[in-house]
């Protein structure tokens, strides 16, 4: 029908500028981080980064609400803490953070990075897609996903992509 195509044409004009803007951001900012004398990024980068996670990657509703839960005795699962909520996460007795996202270039993954390294936990990055299959299905990539989940030091926590989970 002609409404039903119209509006798989709107979200596919939608899909395809949310995508054009990505990377002219992440463009942008590589950029940025290339080109900044040194006293900008340590003036400017950390308020930045902030701000990335906040407002660009909707942080905001993170601080407000974390979403955790005990999935066992093992294992949480939360939305991704935000930098000052990885304290709590060690305090609990939580060693391992697993960020379904994986590495990707953003304030939140930085953030992440840092609270990780300065509250001790270790830090496994094993993308997830929420909006597709995972991609290879071999057995390696299976091996991967075991290894990546079951032999952490417990308890754990684990991330999805927005998501993270502690255990």
């Amino acid at each position: 029908s002609p409404r039903a195509t119209a509006a798989r044409f709107m979200t596919d004009l939608v899909l395809r500028l949310k995508r054009s803007w990505q990377r002219v951001a992440r463009a942008s900012r590589q950029h940025l981080l290339r080109h900044s004398p040194a006293w900008i990024r340590r003036a400017f980068g950390r308020p930045a980064t902030y701000l990335d996670m906040v407002l660009v990657d909707h942080g905001i509703f993170r601080l407000i609400y974390l979403n955790r839960h005990r999935l066992s005795a093992e294992a949480w699962r939360s939305a991704q803490p935000a930098p000052h909520q990885f304290r709590w996460l060690a305090e609990s007795g939580i060693r391992t953070v697993v960020n379904l996202r994986g590495e990707h270039e953003s304030g939140s993954y930085w953030l992440e990075q840092r609270a990780c390294a300065r509250h001790g936990l270790k830090l496994v990055n094993f993308k997830l897609r929420s909006r597709s299959a995972p991609l290879p299905s071999g057995p390696a990539s299976r091996r991967r996903r075991t290894h990546a989940c079951s032999r952490r030091p417990s308890p754990r926590c684990c991330g999805c992509p927005t998501t993270y989970r502690a255990s």
